[in-house]
């Protein structure tokens, strides 16, 4: 979780090391926002829970605006892992995320993550 944070972070541009994401997660109370930072690793905790066959689970973790949007770009990468192999399905569940938003690399890694574990 926290190994798959520091790397989100990195490639979103942040400057935060491993032992800021860490402590931003571990030391903000419940009750408080824990920022950029913390998000980070709840969102790759939350990511370990979800059922790989349950679109809509996944699309709750992402945001119910791209709920559509994620069922379309899972089918699309499946079958282009199915043609062309895990590499080519991977890349095309990272692509179409990274057309609608630049700054969703965490949401790009995840789908191509799934992607890669449902071939």
């Amino acid at each position: 979780m926290l190994s798959s944070a520091n790397a989100t972070s990195k490639l979103e541009g942040r400057l935060a090391r491993e032992a800021d994401i860490r402590d931003a997660y571990d030391l903000t109370p419940p009750s408080e926002a824990r920022g950029p930072d913390g998000h980070l690793p709840a969102f790759w905790r939350d990511t370990v829970r979800l059922r790989l066959n349950r679109p809509g689970e996944i699309a709750n973790l992402i945001g119910p605006d791209r709920s559509e949007d994620v069922a379309c770009w899972l089918d699309a990468g499946q079958e282009r892992a199915r043609t062309l192999g895990s590499l080519a399905g991977g890349s095309a569940g990272l692509r179409p995320v990274l057309d609608v938003d630049n700054r969703a690399e965490r949401v790009a890694c995840l789908l191509s993550d799934i992607i890669l574990a449902r071939g």
